[in-house]
């Protein structure tokens, strides 16, 4: 672990304590090829993380597929794992990431 992402961990807390009924998301903004063999490469890349995936919705444009996958349960660091992971896939042009902090609903 170097540096930044000591940083990172250290202000993912901070940010529980200072907002104790909240949580974080993460929004990943892909723009992939449109083919099955990328969608599925791109899915095997989310598995092994202990998060919960709460949508994934999908525009395709041409040859193109924007795809926005919204992620909770896990770090920033861990999302910036994730967001490396998808920019390595075979077809995948770009990843994007978004962090924000959501207030937790009451039942």
């Amino acid at each position: 672990m170097n540096i930044d992402d000591k940083e990172s961990e250290s202000s993912y807390r901070s940010l529980e304590r200072l907002f104790p009924e909240s949580m974080m998301v993460h929004t990943m903004h892909v723009l992939c090829l449109a083919q099955f063999l990328v969608l599925s490469r791109m899915l095997s890349c989310l598995a092994g993380y202990d998060h919960t995936l709460k949508s994934l919705q999908g525009t395709r444009d041409g040859e193109m597929l924007h795809q926005r996958i919204v992620l909770i349960g896990i770090s920033e660091r861990e999302a910036k794992s994730i967001k490396l992971r998808l920019s390595q896939c075979e077809g995948v042009v770009r990843v994007q990431i978004e962090h924000l902090i959501r207030r937790v609903q009451a039942d």
